[in-house]
């Protein structure tokens, strides 16, 4: 019988398979596993005083060398993680143990070559792997709970309402549980999206139970929910929350607001799966780098090398003035400040991915002492050519196939695309990060090393070919010529993926753009902040407020509002004849504040502590939040309004806002656009003060063009704020 295996988990000393016929039949099956970890010879002595059996085997490692460790059985799967704590007491944590972080079920894959969402063939007690790409048709079911107050603190609240794929179910609770039981049953669904699904789920299940009522939340073999809590943790310089994940039997749930789960639809978690081997639920639940090492240990185990648990590579040492020069970041020229026309913009299509595979950097090849070796530029460091590295290995799978998807751009494979460029944007970093199995900082200095290089060759190119680069960084390259042509432009690009060896995508070229310099130096250009319409009159804007999320829906649509008026301009000159209207507009904002929607002024702060002592806005509305019993901790996101008297909770607005504070911000969205054509700040608050006389037909042609797009990009403003926050990983209050 073929069908595709859908799951695994562990149910005692078994491993259990979820699987899926192509009628839609769901069934499981259950297989004996026997777990092996492994552990260095040192351990002996304190595994016989436990009496813990072993044996002594030969395998090898990620040098290509065999070395003999201990081979440890597992004497229950469903005990493995709390065995493999025992194991490191009794050898007072100073062993390097082997494969001791793999589950039982990933390993029981592995081990297998059964990929998770893949086609298999069971024939009586054994399961076979079939090469087939499709995709099994799931059946989703997307439901919101709101309680009556913060699970968090106590999840004995009662439930206010849910929703359930966007129908509203309100009335008593008992009343609210039974038409969602009613609804879950007869809709069966294969796959369960929440938003907060990790502390929502056990809550809902924890009120059924308190009503006496049941909802089949695992398909069979049914456990206990259990709210698990979360942690706060720095990552690239930002505080971030996360709720430790709850899994399903025989379904899969799905938090909205993981960093996959808002990335990517189920379609692409799929996707991620099948090329990694991760399980759907841990693919979902975890970040997009975690899904690039489970497709290296996938290919470890399958060549049949030990996959240490907490021991890495050591790195070779480097001198004082060896790190200063080789450990540093992309290439990056500023850009020239100001406004310019007919310029082109091209950028590397996985830019670092490409240079570790083109270049075979893996932390074996850059140890070994094997050569052929190929030095990287710049810096005292060389990665062996004799064999494939391992990352570039396991990593070539997904550049294969976002390759395919952009060469083939349906909605379907766009969507399928999302997961796979975050794998190819993460795996540059998570070379050097603490957990990652080969991480060693040598390998993101190479990588650095070659795309610094790639990038001033590629400077030297353009400029050869008669463009001047008025702004380049990292991967991207802005040229600019008079009355340059897209076929020139596209016939350079693939000169270009010739001498380097990585796709490159042209990305249009703009009828003009304007390089903005910082807002307290006019003289500091910023890298990759600007905004400018492309020839088919798209607009593009970065580092400005329209792009951050922390800004008030009101600043953004005020700001992509006069984005708007000046894209149908083509010249300077025509823009500058173009802002006293903007004034003018400014100015009619200003004044309509009180009688703007709540939703329009709030702003959205992480919360990077919880104490503080200056007189910050968040500081009293955490200080509120923690009186109505709201649990708050750093990672989180609070949602504000400045109100008349100062900042409260988004809920507590009184509907008079903050006049002087929201000026502020208007007055800054126009000026950030302005100051590249001599505009200060304190001109802008003049103009919001002056009054001017326009033309009665002035007035009546502005008023009404205003009227008639105002509104609606008003509202897709705040529907887009809505939108940002459903796809935060942190959880908002």
């Amino acid at each position: 019988m073929q069908a595709w295996l859908m799951d695994a988990y562990r149910r005692d000393n078994r491993i259990v398979l979820w699987m899926k016929t192509p009628g839609g039949e769901d069934f499981y099956r259950e297989f004996d596993f026997d777990a092996l970890i492994y552990t260095d010879p040192e351990a002996a002595p304190s595994l016989r005083r436990r009496r813990i059996a072993f044996h002594t085997v030969k395998r090898k490692t990620y040098f290509y060398t065999f070395k003999e460790v201990l081979a440890v059985p597992v004497p229950r799967l469903d005990l493995f993680e709390r065995f493999v704590r025992e194991l490191e007491r009794a050898t007072r944590h100073r062993i390097t143990f082997y494969n001791a972080d793999i589950p039982p079920e990933q390993m029981f894959l592995y081990q297998r070559d059964l990929t998770p969402c893949g086609r298999v063939e069971v024939r009586g007690s054994e399961i076979f792997p079939l090469k087939d790409d499709s995709f099994p048709q799931l059946t989703k079911l997307m439901i919101n709970v709101l309680p009556a107050g913060d699970v968090h603190l106590n999840p004995d609240v009662p439930l206010r309402m849910a929703v359930v794929d966007g129908e509203e179910l309100r009335g008593s609770e008992p009343q609210v549980l039974r038409e969602l039981v009613r609804i879950f049953h007869r809709r069966d669904p294969d796959v369960i999206e929440m938003d907060y699904a990790y502390a929502r789920l056990p809550y809902l299940d924890g009120r059924l139970r308190a009503h006496h009522m049941y909802a089949a939340f695992h398909r069979w073999h049914p456990r206990a929910l259990r709210y698990r809590g979360g942690r706060s943790y720095w990552s690239y310089g930002q505080v971030r929350y996360q709720d430790y994940a709850v899994k399903l039997r025989g379904r899969f749930l799905v938090d909205r607001n993981s960093f996959v789960g808002t990335e990517c639809d189920v379609e692409g978690v799929m996707e991620l799966v099948r090329l990694s081997g991760t399980l759907l639920q841990t693919a979902a639940a975890r970040s997009f780098g975690a899904v690039f090492q489970t497709a290296l240990i996938r290919l470890l185990i399958r060549n049949g090398m030990l996959v240490a648990f907490k021991e890495k590579p050591l790195e070779r040492p480097l001198t004082m003035l060896e790190m200063l020069k080789s450990d540093r970041a992309g290439l990056t020229i500023d850009p020239k400040i100001g406004f310019h026309r007919d310029v082109a913009e091209i950028d590397f299509t996985s830019m670092f991915p490409w240079l570790i595979y083109n270049h075979n950097i893996s932390a074996e090849c850059l140890l070994t002492d094997e050569g052929p070796f190929e030095e990287v530029p710049g810096i005292p460091v060389r990665a062996s050519r004799k064999r494939p590295g391992l990352i570039p290995t396991a990593l070539k799978p997904f550049i294969d196939r976002r390759m395919y998807y952009k060469a083939h751009p349906t909605p379907v494979n766009k969507q399928r695309a999302k997961g796979l460029k975050w794998v190819l944007v993460s795996c540059y970093g998570y070379l050097r990060f603490r957990e990652f199995k080969l991480g060693i900082p040598t390998s993101h200095m190479a990588i650095c090393a070659y795309a610094r290089e790639t990038l001033l060759r590629s400077i030297h190119l353009a400029e050869d070919a008669g463009y001047q680069v008025v702004h380049a960084i990292v991967d991207s390259l802005y040229l600019q010529q008079d009355g340059i042509g897209e076929e020139e432009v596209r016939s350079f690009c693939l000169d270009l993926e010739i001498t380097t060896g990585i796709p490159l995508s042209f990305e249009g070229i703009f009828k003009w753009v304007v390089f903005l310099p910082s807002v307290v130096d006019p003289h500091r250009a910023l890298p990759s902040t600007y905004y400018g319409v492309f020839r088919n009159g798209e607009i593009k804007a970065r580092g400005i407020e329209v792009r951050q999320r922390g800004s008030p829906a009101l600043v953004k649509a005020f700001q992509q509002n006069v984005l708007e008026q000046m894209k149908v301009c083509d010249t300077e000159e025509q823009i500058m004849d173009k802002i006293p209207a903007l004034f003018q507009y400014l100015r009619l904002v200003v004044e309509d504040l009180p009688n703007m929607k709540p939703s329009l002024l709030i702003v959205l702060l992480r919360v990077t502590k919880t104490e503080y002592k200056a007189n910050l806005p968040q500081k009293r509305v955490v200080e509120r939040l923690k009186e109505k019993g709201v649990r708050v901790v750093p990672g989180q996101f609070i949602e504000l309004v400045h109100q008349d008297g100062g900042a409260v909770p988004a809920d507590e607005y009184n509907g008079l806002p903050d006049k002087p504070r929201y000026q502020k911000l208007l007055v800054r969205a126009l000026f950030v656009l302005l100051q590249p054509f001599g505009y200060t700040k304190a001109r802008i608050e003049r103009e919001v003060k002056k009054e001017r006389q326009m033309e009665l037909e002035e007035l009546r042609v502005y008023v009404d063009r205003l009227k008639a797009q105002e509104l609606n990009l008003w509202e897709r403003k705040e529907e887009e704020c809505l939108s940002q926050k459903r796809k935060s990983s942190e959880v908002y209050i």
